[in-house]
């Protein structure tokens, strides 16, 4: 036992500087030492736990940047932007390629024609002299020539007649001419390889407006260029419509009007619902004629209640808000009852209802925030179901007169059925249908974050 006493003087230190005398206090003596729980810290902890929602929330986030902030930087205007091409020759119905060919800048242009003279052909910094005679393929006279300052250096020129005017294209050795096609006022020759006849690439005719005068070019599609002109090529990446107007521009300051209609229906129908449910499933007179309230309203279809209304006023934006929430927030209210109905008997509610709480107050902070988690959920459900009856409305001729998601799909439909048009039509159909998916996942998991017993 001596082994194991300890001289405390060896410290140097007196008795009342190695102790001191606790208190007793009995309002210290109640306090239980437990750790610090902040509520909605626990439910970010849970959601960011799992990569998925990390790339989840960076998708949606990149969505709503476009919906919102893209048409603002590009200073979107409805009524005059969708127009902006119509009077520019061959400028609808493009695909991707095609319009960043015609308004964007994505293509290497090189001139392919030459000059001729007596018996030579020159580009302006290298002279081509005819090295054999004239041959006929495909109806076009060719010329063998051979750089002047290498001979070893041959190349085929193919004389090449429109409007009664001859050019002259040169070609590398081994390749011909092939046939002329015309799409959207756009003049291609192919180039084929002269053994086998198979295609290698195009040869553009382009017009001067002005001199009408024809020349030949090469265009090769750069990587580098549509990074370096993004600002510029990003508008026609989704082709353009039927007005010659940018896809991509159309689609985001639509989706800005379908997603705002959807935040603000479901906002007000998910707090009436919330509030009106919380009290429903406390009070039995309430109960007794919301039922039949509901069983009346419940019955009518949802969809034709809307349309009806929507005939009835203007389609407008206001409209379609009332249309979809003069009802909608009664099914939310049900649920809410039921949940409320379950829990409302718990013991911790009894003793507040002995204690004379008031039903309102009970409600407000007993029952709501244990139901958080089933309200995140329901808010899952609602955004993105709102989107869809925009869309389907709009795809049936009874949605917004404004150019939404769903007015895009209605007006892009014939474009469907045309070969190399359907840009039109399934690029506002990916985007409403990600947008409206993203919303879900992302809600469902934060709703699952949102239950308690997933902070263990």
């Amino acid at each position: 036992m001596n082994q194991n006493n300890i001289d405390l003087t060896e410290f140097g230190y007196a008795d009342h500087e190695l102790f001191t005398v606790v208190d007793h206090n009995a309002l210290d003596s109640e306090k239980i030492t437990a750790p610090r729980y902040s509520y909605w810290q626990s439910v970010f902890r849970v959601f960011f736990r799992k990569k998925l929602n990390i790339f989840i929330l960076s998708v949606l986030a990149v969505l709503l940047l476009f919906t919102y902030i893209y048409p603002v930087i590009i200073d979107y205007d409805a009524e005059y932007d969708p127009y902006v091409n119509i009077n520019v020759p061959n400028s609808t119905h493009l695909s991707p390629m095609q319009a960043m060919g015609k308004f964007g800048n994505v293509y290497k242009i090189a001139d392919a024609e030459l000059e001729k003279t007596d018996d030579s052909f020159s580009d302006g910094s290298i002279t081509y002299k005819v090295i054999a005679d004239v041959t006929v393929k495909n109806k076009c006279n060719v010329y063998k020539v051979a750089d002047v300052n290498d001979s070893e250096n041959v190349f085929n020129v193919v004389e090449v007649k429109s409007d009664g005017v001859s050019s002259f294209v040169k070609l590398e050795e081994g390749e011909i001419l092939g046939k002329r096609d015309e799409k959207k006022g756009v003049v291609t020759y192919e180039v084929l390889d002269e053994k086998d006849n198979d295609k290698k690439y195009v040869i553009y005719e382009e017009t001067d407006a002005k001199t009408g005068e024809k020349s030949y070019v090469t265009k090769d599609f750069s990587l580098w260029l549509l990074i370096k002109n993004f600002p510029e090529n990003i508008h026609w990446i989704l082709g353009a419509g039927d007005a010659g107007q940018s896809t991509f521009d159309a689609i985001w300051y639509g989706s800005s009007i379908s997603v705002t209609l959807a935040l603000v229906c479901a906002a007000i129908n998910l707090l009436i619902g919330v509030l009106i449910g919380a009290v429903w499933g406390f009070s039995k007179k309430f109960d007794i004629f919301m039922i039949e309230v509901y069983n009346i309203v419940a019955n009518v279809p949802y969809i034709l209640l809307i349309s009806v209304i929507v005939l009835i006023m203007s389609a407008s934006f206001w409209t379609m808000v009332f249309a979809l929430t003069i009802t909608g927030w009664i099914g939310i209210a049900y649920f809410i009852r039921t949940q409320v109905v379950i829990i409302r008997d718990r013991e911790y509610n009894l003793a507040s209802r002995c204690l004379g709480t008031p039903i309102w107050r009970i409600a407000v902070k007993n029952i709501l925030p244990f139901m958080t988690s089933v309200i995140v959920t329901l808010a899952a459900t609602e955004i993105p179901s709102y989107i869809s009856y925009e869309v389907f409305l709009s795809y049936i001729g009874m949605g917004l007169k404004d150019m939404s998601l769903g007015k895009l799909i209605e007006v892009s439909q014939p474009s469907m059925l045309v070969s190399g048009w359907g840009f039109e039509f399934w690029s506002p159909v990916a985007i409403a249908s990600i947008i409206a998916v993203v919303l879900y996942v992302v809600g469902q998991n934060l709703g699952d974050a949102s239950d308690p017993r997933t902070h263990m």
